[in-house]
């Protein structure tokens, strides 16, 4: 990931950093604590090069791809890729639902529909952007991802409305059970 941001051209540690969290952090994240042991191993690699720069007022390493590096980053796009590990805490909570009630995973999935109309939102505004400044021959590859994205969004909003009716449903239920049962010890 580092070599092909840096096949753009030389940046710093937290330029690269930047440009994860805006350009590709709907398919990719990394931590700021993994960027700087990643570049110092590409550099002692011979894979890219750091030189002393400026990025306005402040002096900063600039990292820079090697031809080493161009090589490698071309070796590892011809690599059929890995199945991508799949970690959804929300998921995981419904899933072991029966342990709660409907109505905290009611909140839950509340925050979680906020959080893809934000992506979503976010999404439509990077394809505004490619659209306005990258180069017509090249858009087409961040378009790709951009589209994925979009596509993810929407199932997740479909799944979140899918999901708050089951759950509405069960927590009516288990409000009605509840009624129920204090009737009867009352009675």
């Amino acid at each position: 990931m580092i070599l092909g941001l840096l096949s753009d051209g030389s940046k710093s540690g937290y330029a690269i950093k930047q440009e994860i969290e805006q350009v590709i952090s709907h398919f990719w994240k990394e931590s700021f604590g993994q960027i700087y042991p990643a570049l110092h191993q590409l550099c002692q690699d011979g894979l890219a090069r750091r030189n002393a720069g400026r990025t306005g007022h402040r002096q900063r390493h600039l990292y820079t791809i090697t031809p080493a590096g161009r090589r490698e980053l071309r070796r590892w796009l011809v690599i059929p890729p890995g199945v991508g590990i799949i970690r959804h805490e929300l998921l995981l909570k419904v899933f072991f639902g029966k342990h709660t009630d409907p109505a905290t995973l009611l909140r839950h999935l509340e925050t979680y529909r906020e959080r893809v109309e934000q992506t979503q939102t976010f999404l439509l505004e990077a394809e505004k952007d490619i659209r306005a400044t990258i180069p017509a021959g090249e858009q087409d590859y961040w378009l790709l991802t951009v589209r994925s994205g979009q596509l993810v969004t929407e199932a997740g909003l479909a799944w979140a409305a899918e999901a708050r009716r089951v759950l509405g449903r069960m927590k009516r239920g288990s409000e009605i059970l509840s009624s129920l049962k204090s009737k009867r010890r009352q009675t």
